[in-house]
């Protein structure tokens, strides 16, 4: 589950059994007591009736020290899979390159503003140095709305493959100062990580309030028609073209329906039929 055996991949275990396996791996050793194991031998035995280890991580002062007890990683080049074999070992250099982490870090996953609406993801990270919590831990950072003073608590959940990592993401943003501090649990012996950000407006149509007369001078042309200002408004009804009248070839003048007896009987009978037949089932 560490960093450095990691392929940022959700599930990294059809990637190691794709590898080429390894024929040998070296003896007679134990780690110190302040070492700390990052993996063991499948089935061999070491001491104190623990698994063989054979890659051990150790602080040297501020400084970190990676042993491997084999050295045929070489075989993770077969074909395609040299890819793997060289992001292993890029994992394994950033992390030895890593400063010692005393603290816990509290981040987000940007540094400039946010827009309304957009969500922010918070990121706790445990030192990689110290006894870190267990994946199920309750860890809850605080969220303040300095504007208006409105305060949340979020709750960040284990991030699968990174150690002592735990994240969680905030969906309600509105515009406003926000101060992200971690809640649960409380870190010992100094202040609680803080970490501040800010929510802005998107740009809308209220920032933009001038008639843009061009775009509309052009949508006229484009339909065959004309733009007019509130100036010229009184031109519009002369600048009308007279219209061609039309004439319809029927043999005689519109009859009027509505105004025809014949159809005020046939509502008459309907209206009859409609009462006969509730009265008949008793529906009245």
């Amino acid at each position: 589950m560490h960093s450095i055996f990691s392929f940022n991949r959700q599930d990294n275990e059809p990637i190691w059994k794709s590898l080429r396996e390894m024929y040998w791996y070296a003896e007679g050793y134990q780690p110190k007591r302040g070492a700390e194991v990052f993996a063991v031998h499948p089935t061999v035995k070491g001491a104190k009736e623990s698994k063989h280890p054979l890659v051990v991580h150790q602080f040297v002062g501020a400084g970190r020290t990676l042993f491997f007890g084999f050295h045929e990683t070489w075989r993770w080049r077969w074909r395609e899979d040299e890819k793997h074999f060289n992001e292993f070992w890029i994992q394994t250099v950033r992390y030895l390159a890593r400063s010692r982490q005393d603290r816990v870090k509290l981040r987000l996953n940007r540094d400039k503003p946010y827009q309304r609406g957009e969500h922010i993801t918070v990121t706790v990270r445990y030192p990689e140095d110290a006894p870190t919590p267990a994946d199920d831990t309750d860890v809850r950072v605080a969220v303040l709305n300095k504007d208006t003073q409105e305060r949340t608590t979020l709750k960040l959940a284990h991030v699968k493959g990174k150690r002592g990592t735990f994240e969680g993401v905030l969906t309600r943003t509105p515009v406003g100062r926000y101060e992200f501090s971690l809640e649960r649990p409380l870190v010992a012996g100094g202040p609680q990580p803080q970490v501040e950000a800010s929510v802005i407006a998107p740009p809308g149509e209220l920032q933009r309030t001038r008639m843009n007369q061009g775009e509309m001078e052009e949508a006229a042309r484009e339909s065959h028609g004309r733009f007019y200002t509130l100036a010229e408004a009184e031109q519009l009804l002369d600048d009308l073209p007279s219209g061609t009248r039309m004439t319809l070839n029927a043999p005689g003048p519109p009859a009027l329906i509505w105004n025809h007896a014949l159809l005020l009987v046939v509502a008459l009978l309907f209206l009859s039929a409609e009462w006969i037949l509730r009265k008949r089932y008793h529906l009245l």
